[in-house]
């Protein structure tokens, strides 16, 4: 049996840079962005008639729109990095396996699966790392998981094959 074998996890970094290439694109014109920027427009018009001015109607309407549009999101994203950051080091398991071209072998402490290509929609080769994915499920690989530079290009070639035989979405 042609088996490609492998031991350990992802980096923090380099899962969380899969969680982001699996993130679905966002929206620009959402209807919640479109009634964000109305809300706004509206608070910054109402404060600036009460102060007396337009000019510092659109001052406040721009200030606001910087806070929610840009400083919001941006705190957002970064406490849900350290959230997605604690929970995958909180919920690290020792996990070992291999690749062959039937299916993928994981053995942890706990459970031991064997997964079918087939039940993966998205495979990815990149230069330093690798995954295959289900929806959000992924399950990722680099080359410091494997023994040799030989065995990360034989899951590299491995995953590429799968892809390739992949039906069209």
């Amino acid at each position: 049996m042609n088996e490609t074998q492998f031991n350990g996890n992802l980096t923090v970094e380099d899962a969380l840079r899969i969680d982001r290439l699996l993130m679905p694109p966002e929206k620009i014109w959402s209807r919640g962005g479109v009634v964000t920027i109305a809300m706004l427009f509206a608070i910054g018009m109402t404060l600036g008639k009460a102060l007396g001015s337009s000019v510092i109607a659109i001052g406040i309407t721009c200030i606001l729109g910087i806070v929610v549009i840009v400083m919001i999101p941006k705190a957002m994203e970064k406490s849900s990095t350290r959230a997605k950051r604690k929970y995958y080091t909180e919920n690290l398991k020792n996990k070992k396996g291999a690749l062959t071209p039937e299916n993928i072998i994981v053995i942890t402490d706990e459970a031991s699966s064997e997964l079918k290509w087939s039940m993966f929609n998205r495979l990815e080769v990149m230069e330093d790392i690798a995954f295959v994915a289900k929806g959000q499920e992924y399950l990722g690989f680099a080359a410091y998981m494997f023994q040799s530079p030989e065995d990360w290009e034989n899951c590299k070639n491995l995953i590429n094959e799968k892809k390739k035989a992949q039906p069209a979405p």
